[in-house]
C-alpha cells in the first residue's frame, strides 16, 4: 500500500479530498495516542485505489513491536453523473498481520488495547466528520453518505463558440 504522502491534498476531485481526509485521520490519531505510542511513525495512514481513482481504501497502521494493526474504510463515488456523492463503508475491527517469522511472540496486551482504541478512534472521527451512519450493509458495515466539498469538485469550463 502506497503511503498517503503520495497524494497531494490539493488534487481535484476524491483523490484530493482523500489525501485530505488522511491527513487529519493521521494527526487526530497520533495526537490522541502520542502519550501510549512512544513514536509516532508506527501509526500511518495507507490508501489503495482503482485506475479510475473513483474508489479509495484508507487504512490506518499502528506498527506494534511484533505485528502490524490496520484499520479500514472506504470512499466511493457511486455514479458518473453525479460525482459528488459519495457512500464511506466503515470495515469495523482489526486485521492483524506479522512482521517477523511464525516463532515470534504475539501481541501483548498492551498493544491490542491500542490497535481497539485506534479502531474505536477511527469510528469517532468518521462520525465526526459524516455525521451518524445512515445504515450499514448486509456483512454489518456502517455505511455514511456524503457530498464531495465544492473545491473538489471539477470546474467548469467555458464554452467556445
Amino acid at each position: 500500500m502506497p503511503e498517503l504522502w503520495r497524494i497531494d491534498y490539493n488534487s481535484p476531485g476524491l483523490r484530493g479530498f482523500v489525501g485530505e481526509l488522511g491527513r487529519d485521520l493521521e494527526e487526530k490519531v497520533r495526537k490522541k495516542f502520542q502519550k501510549r505510542v512512544k513514536e509516532d511513525y508506527n501509526i500511518s495512514v495507507k490508501f489503495g485505489d482503482n485506475n479510475m481513482q473513483t474508489y479509495f481504501a484508507l487504512y490506518l497502521v499502528y506498527s506494534g513491536q511484533q505485528n502490524n494493526h490496520t484499520m479500514e474504510f472506504t470512499i466511493e463515488q457511486k455514479n458518473h453523473e453525479n460525482p459528488e456523492e459519495l457512500v464511506i463503508d466503515r470495515f469495523p475491527g482489526v486485521s492483524i498481520h506479522s512482521n517477523s517469522n511464525w516463532a515470534s511472540p504475539m501481541s501483548g496486551i498492551e498493544e491490542l488495547r491500542n490497535a481497539a482504541d485506534m479502531s474505536d478512534e477511527m469510528d469517532r472521527f468518521l462520525e465526526g466528520k459524516f455525521g451518524k451512519s445512515v445504515g450499514e450493509r448486509g456483512n454489518g458495515c456502517p455505511l455514511y453518505r456524503t457530498k464531495l466539498p465544492e473545491k473538489y469538485l471539477p470546474k467548469p469550463t467555458a464554452k467556445t463558440a
